[in-house]
């Protein structure tokens, strides 16, 4: 049995996404900007949880990735993201639950919102 999103959800999920990824966009400082980027990455965590047991998941989550990174991907959006300090591996350790550490290492994504 393969099972996965349905077209609304595709929907609900990208502009859900997209309205993040907007707020980020236009922040008022970088405290702001850190909760924004925390918030996106938290939200795609979730729905990962979420839609977990869905057979074919990785194929509508690829569908949306293409379209959530073209916004990310904006020249507005790359001048305002700037890479303040050192992520170290502590770091991580001390705010993130072991679970998700082990699941969702430090990856390209996350380093793209950090430059």
């Amino acid at each position: 049995m393969k099972s996965q999103m349905c077209d609304k959800a595709v929907r609900r999920t990208k502009k859900n996404l997209k309205q993040i990824i907007n707020g980020i966009r236009y922040v008022s400082g970088v405290n702001d900007q850190g909760r924004k980027i925390a918030l996106y990455n938290s939200t795609v965590i979730g729905l990962h949880q979420y839609f977990r047991t869905a057979t074919m998941i990785s194929e509508d989550m690829g569908n949306i990735a293409y379209e959530v990174n073209a916004c990310m991907k904006d020249h507005r959006m790359l001048r305002r993201i700037k890479k303040t300090g050192v992520i170290t591996p502590d770091f991580i350790k001390k705010e993130c639950d072991e679970e998700i550490i082990s699941k969702y290492p430090i990856g390209r994504l996350d380093r793209q919102t950090n430059k």
